[in-house]
């Protein structure tokens, strides 16, 4: 028997916005963004601070909406202050990365805090990045590595993921490339688009594993098609130079700049290799500038 509400008009304003989950992902029902929208927008208007992120989260991807990185970082501030802890993480990646606002490292940091006190491992996380990468704290490798571990104890993927990173490429752990690729092998299973990237690393160059070029551009493909930033370079490389794909610098270049907009520092040095020597584009030495903008600053 179908369950779902007629229109989405029953319910609190908390299941339209589980509803409206459902739509986006395709969960039970035909996936439908515009639909999903709707009852996000419903939900948001009736004071889920749940809606409110979720909706927050469209205008940030443009799922179903024009894409708004100002609007999705009102909503994410309206529904953070009211201790919702998704919305302050993901609140404190847009301070990191400059989407929708000025960059802000110690804001980020004062957030991702603020949610771990709520619970939240996505949060534990996001502060590992940050001690690894000196983003509004003293680099601190080893206190990334307790934090990835303790996000993967509390069975966050994500956690998972960078924990077998650090094992892999010896990051504030002693090196091990079996553990790590296993690791990752395991956060993949979980369905961490990024440890399918990041085990895709592990077979082009066949340490922890067996070398494997074709099983490595699967990988990096799967991890694009699931909006993965570092998978989605990693699939403008493959255009680029035609792994696995024909090639197709201009397609390579449509990548680079979406990974790039998401605050891929990786995905911005392409896209300024690109206008440096015209592959995909016309050469544009003033455009270059754009791969060592402040917001392109990342290690990642």
């Amino acid at each position: 028997m179908n369950t779902i509400p007629p229109n989405g008009l029953s319910g609190t304003a908390e299941t339209r916005a589980c509803l409206g989950m459902r739509f986006l992902r395709g969960d039970g029902v035909e996936k439908n963004l515009e639909e999903a929208v709707r009852l996000f927008r419903l939900s948001a208007a009736a004071g889920s601070n749940a809606g409110r992120h979720y909706l927050g989260q469209c205008y940030l991807d443009g799922d179903g909406v024009e894409e708004d990185e100002e609007k999705a970082v009102n909503l994410f501030r309206i529904a953070a202050g009211n201790d919702c802890s998704a919305a302050q993480v993901q609140l404190g990646k847009c301070y990191i990365s400059g989407r929708g606002t000025e960059r802000n490292f110690e804001e980020a940091i004062g957030l991702f805090r603020k949610a771990i006190e709520q619970g939240n491992t996505d949060a534990l996380v996001e502060l590992g990045k940050c001690f690894q990468g000196s983003m509004g704290v003293e680099q601190d490798w080893e206190e990334a590595v307790r934090l990835f571990r303790r996000a993967t104890d509390e069975g966050n993927a994500d956690g998972q993921c960078e924990l077998g990173n650090c094992y892999w490429q010896g990051l504030g752990i002693e090196k091990n490339l079996e553990k790590g690729a296993s690791i990752l092998r395991s956060a993949a299973r979980k369905g961490c688009w990024e440890a399918y990237m990041r085990l895709g690393w592990c077979h082009w160059y066949g340490l922890g594993v067996e070398q494997n070029v074709e099983e490595a551009c699967r990988l990096f493909e799967l991890s694009a098609k699931n909006n993965c930033n570092l998978g989605i370079e990693r699939l403008g490389i493959m255009y680029m130079y035609g792994y696995r794909v024909e090639k197709n610098q201009k397609e390579a270049v449509r990548l680079f700049r979406i990974a790039a907009k998401r605050g891929c520092g990786k995905a911005y040095s392409a896209l300024g290799d690109c206008y440096l020597n015209g592959k995909g584009v016309e050469k544009d030495y003033e455009r270059i500038g754009e791969a060592f903008s402040p917001r392109s600053i990342s290690w990642r």
